[in-house]
């Protein structure tokens, strides 16, 4: 998946036809720097700096949506580490029987 799939700042703006080291802003049409060509390289800071400073109702949206995401990331990894746990504590648990049977007379 893609940065652009990703992050909501892209419902704002649209990669340049012309420069692929340049996004266009939906609202105002104005271009700003992706800081290179080379999509792993690129960063979005420009983007957030022009919403943040002209567009912030926008801003704001993006901000929130961001939040949700990472509150949604957040409850996946907590649900992972619960596994791990239980699986970690099943395993003990098995080992702990395994080695008392060991030493049963």
């Amino acid at each position: 998946m893609s940065q652009r799939e990703r992050n909501p700042i892209w419902q704002y703006f649209d990669e340049s036809i012309t420069d692929t080291s340049k996004a266009v802003c939906k609202i105002c049409n104005k271009s700003y720097s992706l800081g290179s060509h080379k999509p792993k390289k690129q960063t979005l800071l420009g983007l957030k700096l022009h919403l943040s400073k002209f567009h912030d109702k926008e801003y704001r949206q993006v901000l929130k949506q961001l939040s949700e995401l990472n509150d949604f990331k957040n409850e996946a990894k907590l649900k992972r580490l619960k596994r791990i746990i239980a699986t970690i504590e099943l395993r003990s648990v098995a080992s702990c029987s395994d080695n008392h049977s060991k030493f049963d007379l």
